[in-house]
């Protein structure tokens, strides 16, 4: 009965040319080594056998191109594999199932994958992996860096994001925090039995720990384009896009803050030149004594509080209530007509507060204050 080594060497001395020239070398362990078959001109395969394992060596040069090692598989059962590599793990960590690296000089890729039949690309660079085609992984993928291209030169029909709406849609979106759910992939095993193989490993860090992302069918609500569906139906969101729109979002809340800005500068001014008028007619006809709201207000640093008293007066007080109607501050007044009163922030805690104006023992007026951290 002819051994399975055996069979082995006579399977590749049938597939190769009868051009082929070679050496056959036996040991007395029964090793046997196949070594130099010359293929053509500039190609060369070796079947060897050594202390370090078995394995198959293949070597091509040529001018114009070269194929060292090419492996096809067609079947009608379903399983079809161009080339399978399965390697013993130990201890070391150097264990590869399939392993490719480029030359020293020159573009190309270590390893190269396409989903499109017999096409070769002419890589611009050189790269450890390059795939002409979608990939997909199951489980989580480890990267020190990840770029996105996005020169100009790539696109086309750019158009500005819909201004005074990106802000409202985005704060639509719902955040969540979730776990992943189990999933299982039809698989069959080496002895060609159909199994269902678990996507994730229940004692790993991907599936214990909590996640925090978006629900595909909501964002597909608002924004379509940024959520995509493979071959199974399940949907996929491209969060990188949702960036531009938080800038967008951003620069929206920005001008309502401007806004805002304009609107209550205008209203601080009008209130300080209604003042100052007032101030200016008590002066020229001898009002009351008089009391004005404190600038600015609300206030977190300092705040001043304008006051006008008739010479007449002979003792004036500035009163600092909380709003429990404890005194919290008095300050004695010694300027008459227009006066002002500086208020430091870090005088009191931050809060709502009252201040009076007492004239020879009269309460003026009252009127609030509010100071923030």
């Amino acid at each position: 009965m002819k051994t399975k080594k055996t069979i082995i060497l006579s399977a590749l001395l049938c597939v190769c040319p009868m051009m082929m020239f070679g050496q056959l070398e036996v040991s007395s362990d029964g090793r046997t080594t196949i070594s130099n078959v010359n293929v053509g001109n500039n190609s060369q395969l070796t079947v060897y056998t050594t202390n370090r394992g078995t394995g198959i060596y293949s070597f091509a040069q040529n001018a114009t191109s070269a194929l060292a090692l090419q492996g096809f598989g067609y079947s009608d059962n379903g399983i079809a594999i161009g080339v399978n590599g399965m390697t013993s793990p130990n201890n070391s960590g150097k264990n590869y199932g399939v392993f490719g690296s480029i030359g020293y000089t020159g573009n190309g890729a270590g390893i190269f994958g396409s989903t499109s039949n017999g096409t070769y690309l002419v890589l611009p660079a050189r790269y450890a992996g390059y795939f002409s085609g979608d990939v997909h992984i199951t489980t989580k993928l480890t990267v020190n860096t990840t770029t996105y291209l996005s020169d100009y030169r790539y696109k086309q029909n750019i158009e500005e994001l819909n201004r005074q709406k990106t802000f409202a849609n985005v704060l639509s979106l719902n955040p969540v925090k979730y776990n992943f759910k189990q999933r299982y992939l039809d698989a069959v095993d080496s002895l060609g039995n159909s199994i269902k193989m678990e996507c994730f490993d229940e004692k790993s860090e991907l599936f214990q720990k909590k996640h925090y992302g978006l629900i595909a069918q909501e964002v597909q609500k608002l924004y379509p384009d940024l959520v995509y569906e493979d071959g199974d139906g399940y949907l996929s969101i491209d969060y990188i896009g949702i960036i531009p729109l938080l800038i967008q979002s951003v620069k929206e809340l920005n001008t309502k803050i401007e806004q805002m800005e304009i609107v209550n500068a205008g209203a601080m001014l009008r209130s300080q030149t209604a003042q100052q008028t007032d101030i200016i007619f008590a002066e020229q006809n001898e009002q009351p004594a008089a009391l004005y709201q404190n600038t600015p207000n609300p206030f977190s640093v300092n705040t001043e509080i304008k006051y006008y008293l008739p010479v007449s007066v002979n003792n004036a007080f500035l009163c600092i209530y909380d709003l429990y109607g404890k005194q919290l501050k008095q300050i004695r007044l010694s300027q008459r007509n227009t006066g002002s009163q500086i208020i430091s922030g870090s005088e009191l805690p931050a809060g709502i507060y009252l201040y009076a104006l007492i004239a020879d023992g009269k309460e003026i007026d009252v009127k609030r204050m509010i100071l923030t951290e």
